[in-house]
């Protein structure tokens, strides 16, 4: 990663970011990260969800293949999360996984791709809403044409995708 780029993001990104008691940082890094995916040529969607009371949106930046395959793959993802528990700077926690998202971005702008890259950002993923995203329709948008596990509904048959378990309280 080159030193200027990792320090911008970080710059920009660094701080509280929680829904309740830092909304208005939570934007803000929604706003940088959208713009950063617009400067680096990926198309930019956003996953607007319902959750606390507001709505809320991931970001989705896509990279296009240059050559597909006749028998393409399933887009490759590459994620991180924007928000951070309450008082906490998020630099640990996420704020370099994102600087690293963007740099991983910026890095194949130049690379022939075979199949699909989608950049996500996720909001939320600190209240454990990661699901919010993880939706049935969303989920084989995500993947289509090709097979994915299913999201996690419970109802027979499906398949559970496993959250990872997590200490609370870290930045």
């Amino acid at each position: 990663m080159s030193h200027s780029m990792d320090d911008m993001h970080l710059r920009a990104l660094i701080g509280e970011r929680h829904p309740v008691s830092s909304p208005t940082a939570l934007r803000q890094a929604e706003g940088y990260l959208t713009e950063q995916f617009k400067t680096l040529g990926l198309e930019v969607s956003t996953h607007p969800f319902k959750a606390l009371g507001d709505t809320y949106r991931n970001v989705i930046g896509t990279r296009l293949a240059s050559h597909p395959s006749p028998a393409s793959d399933a887009p490759l993802i590459v994620a991180a999360h924007y928000d951070t528990v309450r008082g906490s700077p998020g630099a640990d926690d996420n704020a370099s996984a994102l600087a690293v998202l963007l740099e991983a971005a910026r890095c194949l702008r130049s690379v022939p791709l075979s199949r699909e890259v989608r950049f996500i950002a996720f909001s939320l993923e600190e209240e454990d809403l990661l699901v919010c995203f993880i939706h049935e329709r969303v989920f084989r948008v995500l993947c289509a044409p090709s097979p994915c596990p299913s999201p996690p509904s419970g109802a027979r048959g499906s398949r559970r995708l496993p959250l990872p378990r997590r200490g609370r309280g870290s930045g």
